[in-house]
């Protein structure tokens, strides 16, 4: 019998959300979305995914040099930007951009390492599942993005506790920028049309994006005053990779992205092995 496939997702509040995976050809068919006590109940696989309104996003270039190497390096860069507080141990991932001359560009997301720790030891508490992989909501929305084609987002990602602004193109995170809430799941549209025009000017000036599509995703995404913006209320079309219940996809990208990953943006300790 083949091994059950969970996706969760991990908020800040230490809540669970999951879903069970099928996939059939080139489709993935979800359960409907539900909430965890803990996940000691389940067997299988997992791809985890970690909401954190403190990660960060760096577009940096780098020598190609051995991995352990470059690990430091992107670390003193980290350190040297004062990215997070002083001493905070951080967890890393990246992807490359592109390679030239020896030198790589790196899309690189951070965040605590802590958040990452406590999630991995919440989904690992069974002896019964196997954690595949570990990302960032923000790799997991880019790469939820991706498979709609590599034409360039801005995504406005509001959950309950946290909002986002992230700049994507072909499943790599550009920039990420933190909005404040004005109330549970809720973003007021002024603040938001600030923080979209800075966005655009940023795609513009550091990867010379001249147009792209918002998309707004989340749990707070019906509540948002799109007319206030004057953008397009537009719902993507999932169908042709993905199929869940009602609006699970566009309430949960972060948890349906993790499907998507692959090994890039991996959170998991180098040397990770399940002991189950």
């Amino acid at each position: 019998m083949a091994k059950s496939h969970w996706i969760i997702k991990r908020s800040e509040d230490e809540s669970l959300i999951a879903s069970a995976v099928k996939r059939k050809g080139k489709i993935f068919h979800c359960s409907g979305v539900q909430s965890l006590h803990d996940a000691g109940n389940l067997a299988g696989t997992i791809s985890l995914t970690i909401d954190s309104s403190k990660a960060s996003v760096l577009i940096e270039e780098f020598p190609d040099v051995k991995d352990d190497v470059l690990q430091l390096q992107i670390e003193n860069k980290i350190n040297q930007l004062a990215l997070f507080n002083v001493e905070e141990n951080i967890s890393t991932a990246y992807s490359v951009i592109n390679e030239r001359r020896q030198k790589r560009l790196l899309s690189i997301i951070a965040q605590p390492e802590y958040l990452t720790t406590e999630g991995i030891q919440t989904v690992s508490v069974s002896g019964r599942v196997q954690l595949e992989n570990c990302v960032s909501t923000v790799a997991a929305t880019a790469c939820l993005l991706q498979q709609l084609g590599p034409d360039p987002f801005i995504v406005l990602l509001i959950t309950r506790l946290s909002a986002l602004l992230i700049g994507v193109r072909d499943g790599v995170p550009l920039f990420l920028q933190s909005i404040p809430l004005s109330g549970p799941a809720e973003v007021d549209s002024g603040v938001a049309s600030h923080a979209i025009g800075f966005g655009r000017q940023t795609l513009q000036r550091d990867f010379e994006i001249d147009s792209c599509r918002l998309v707004c995703l989340g749990e707070g995404r019906d509540s948002f005053d799109f007319e206030a913006l004057d953008e397009e209320n537009w719902i993507p079309d999932w169908s042709h990779f993905l199929s869940a219940e009602g609006n699970d996809i566009v309430l949960y990208p972060g948890l349906f992205g993790a499907l998507f990953v692959g090994s890039r943006f991996s959170f998991l300790p180098v040397g990770y092995k399940w002991e189950g």
